[in-house]
């Protein structure tokens, strides 16, 4: 089941966008995955191509980074 967002987008989404510096609409875009893909990147959590498609290798990637910061 998914959660519905509201008018204003996810929350969550818009923390994410924040932190990859990109405008926090709540809505995830190809913008905004580039944004995140650039940013894993960056932070040696390889997500492979920046191409705007959240795929396995992203999700992973995010995955990890966020397992990083649970240490």
């Amino acid at each position: 089941k998914f959660v519905k967002t509201s008018a204003t987008g996810s929350a969550m989404v818009k923390e994410i966008q924040k932190l990859v510096g990109v405008k926090a609409t709540g809505k995830m875009n190809k913008e905004s995955v580039k944004a995140v893909q650039k940013f894993l990147n960056n932070k040696k959590f390889n997500c492979g191509t920046v191409d705007g498609y959240m795929g396995t290798k992203t999700i992973k990637a995010w995955q990890k980074y966020i397992n990083s910061k649970l240490k």
